[in-house]
Order: structure tokens, then sequence, then C-alpha cells
């Protein structure tokens, strides 16, 4: 059995396994992040100084500093830090994505 859904990477508590709140609330942020993900940009390729609670960017190629070989990841402020999801923009497909840069929604892949 793997230790994550085949999707959205969303993990699974496993048998025996300590501290199973931890997983249960990273799998929450997760879905927190997914169910109707809004990005602040996809072409920003460095992190931004004073990022907002809740605030996320698709991480593009060539990033520089924390995202440097992210490229495809999201990267999210949680928690007064930044978090960096398991879920590749490649794994979004059919995902509906609001832009905030661009004002518009779309759906990936």
């Amino acid at each position: 059995m793997s230790d994550q859904t085949p999707n959205l990477s969303l993990p699974f508590i496993m048998p025996a396994q300590a501290q199973k709140h931890v997983t249960h609330n990273e799998a929450i942020e997760l879905l927190d992040l997914i169910v109707q993900l809004t990005l602040e940009s996809t072409t920003e390729t460095t992190p931004p100084a004073t990022p907002a609670e809740g605030e996320s960017w698709a991480i593009p190629a060539g990033s520089t500093g924390d995202w440097t070989g992210r490229d495809g990841q999201i990267s999210t402020w949680r928690g007064g830090g930044g978090y960096l999801s398991r879920l590749r923009m490649g794994g979004a497909l059919g995902c509906a994505i609001f832009l905030k840069s661009k004002c518009f929604r779309m759906v990936f892949g």
C-alpha cells in the first residue's frame, strides 16, 4: 500500500503510526489548498518577501531562492510559514484554478 493517494498526494494514516494527527492535519491543509485553488501567480520566479496567510503560487521553471529546483510545485503560506505542496501542477489535470494576477479562472491540463 502506498503512503499517499495517487491523484492529490494526500497522506494516508499508516497502521501503528505515531502522531496520527500530524498526517491528518497535513491532509486537511492540502485539501484546503487544492479545493478551489487560488494562485497569486504562475510566473513569479522569486518567493514573495511578505506573503499573507493562505496565498499560493505555482513555481515556474528557473525559480530562485527557496523555490530553486521546485519547478511545477505549489508553494503556499500556511500557519505563519512556507509550505511546499507535494502536488505538482502536472498532477492537477482537470483542476479548476483561479489566477489572481490575471483575474480569471482556468482549468489546468
